[in-house]
């Protein structure tokens, strides 16, 4: 009895199972077409790029397109570039909204609550409000446009990495 209940169930999973595959995989096949669509548009020539026909299938003409990128606008400087002000961002910012939460969980100090209350005020802000006048201090007042420094430390102090790490430091004993 316990059996033919049993193989009951695990038919009934694997109809399931089936059903859901049947469901998402057409959604995956949408969801992947666009990144075909960019592998087989990089092996294309400039004319097959702009042809009405579609083509599915990769063409030999990717080595070319990508010296021809390079040699255009030095493309693996550019992604060299982003790469090195992404780690340094990302450990600066870590360290920071990491010191900021420890001392936000651990210590008590006179004006702690205003501290944390500003700090969640400053996430109702939308970025927008705040944009251009950061734009503005750090190109015409602190005169570092066009300098990685401007890149990496406008966005540094994160309050909600800030309230995020001040959460997690709370809930550890000690």
């Amino acid at each position: 009895m316990s059996s033919h209940s049993s193989s009951r169930r695990s038919s009934a999973r694997l109809g399931r199972s089936i059903a859901l595959h049947l469901f998402l995989t057409p959604l995956a096949l949408i969801w992947l077409f666009p990144l075909w669509m960019m592998v087989i548009f990089s092996t294309m020539p400039d004319r097959g790029i702009f042809s009405p026909s579609i083509e599915l299938l990769p063409h030999g003409s990717f080595l070319d397109n990508v010296n021809n990128l390079q040699r255009d606008t030095n493309f693996i400087g550019a992604i060299g570039i982003s790469v090195s002000v992404a780690v340094t961002y990302t450990f600066l910012s870590v360290l920071l909204t990491s010191m900021a939460g420890w001392a936000l969980a651990r210590y008590q100090f006179f004006g702690k609550g205003v501290v944390v209350a500003i700090i969640l005020g400053t996430i109702t802000l939308p970025y927008a409000v705040v944009l251009i006048p950061q734009f503005i201090m750090v190109a015409r007042d602190f005169k570092l446009a066009n300098t990685w420094v401007a890149l990496i430390v406008p966005p540094l102090f994160n309050s909600l990495g800030v309230l995020f790490m001040r959460q997690s430091f709370s809930m550890m004993p000690g």
